[in-house]
């Protein structure tokens, strides 16, 4: 039997049913957290600590968040995730001053234009340079539509292959990926790990059988 070591994460638990489902097949999972913008995801950071609480040993926790850098140290402060992923506007000085006050590992999401294949109007080599610089732990990249996050689109995977190629911390890819995309954007791209949330389920919630469609396409594992 041949097992991939690209990692999977599970985005956007919201209950303990969908925390049972993403544990059981997954290496990590999200917890989108008081995240400023309204997202089908988002909940509190009581609910994400308890959550977390709940979560296994060896599963890697990682909170979602975005907004004025006291309230994300705060929230870090309070749910104690193992990761912390900034999936917003955050400037340089943002994550300098968030690495310096977090105890958490820090992934950096930068959103890549569907459309235009920029970063924020730059090149996301550039940007992806720029952040690692300032001291994240990985740096995450995500397709960027009117909608932040669970876009359901893909972006030019040959954009990530680049950044993946002159950045010295992990590469995530995320994105639009499902169970019947992610093996193609694996052989491209070779992540450290990939992320996906709505590609993984129905009517809004996390589907198992989606689920385990997803992780068994990266892990190429026969249950």
């Amino acid at each position: 039997m041949t097992i991939n070591m690209t990692r999977v994460k599970i985005c956007g638990i919201r209950d303990y049913e969908e925390l049972r489902i993403a544990v059981r097949y997954a290496d990590a999972v999200g917890f989108v957290t008081e995240y400023p913008i309204d997202v089908p995801w988002n909940i509190s950071r009581e609910k994400a600590k308890e959550l977390i609480s709940k979560t296994p040993p060896f599963i890697y926790t990682v909170v979602v968040t975005s907004g004025e850098v006291e309230k994300i140290v705060e929230i870090a402060e309070t749910t104690k995730p193992d990761g912390l992923q900034l999936h917003g506007q955050e400037s340089l000085e943002d994550v300098r001053y968030i690495k310096e006050n977090v105890s958490t590992k820090v992934i950096k999401a930068i959103q890549i234009d569907v459309k235009s294949g920029k970063a924020y109007e730059k090149s996301p080599v550039e940007v992806a340079l720029l952040y690692e610089r300032a001291g994240v732990d990985a740096i995450l990249l995500d397709s960027k539509t009117e909608m932040p996050a669970g876009t359901g689109k893909t972006f030019n995977w040959e954009i990530a292959r680049k950044v993946k190629e002159v950045i010295n911390v992990p590469l995530i890819l995320a994105g639009g990926l499902n169970s019947k995309n992610v093996r193609k954007a694996i052989e491209i791209v070779n992540p450290f790990a990939v992320d996906v949330i709505s590609g993984v389920e129905t009517e809004g919630k996390k589907d198992e059988r989606k689920v385990r469609e997803f992780v068994k396409a990266v892990k190429m594992v026969v249950w």
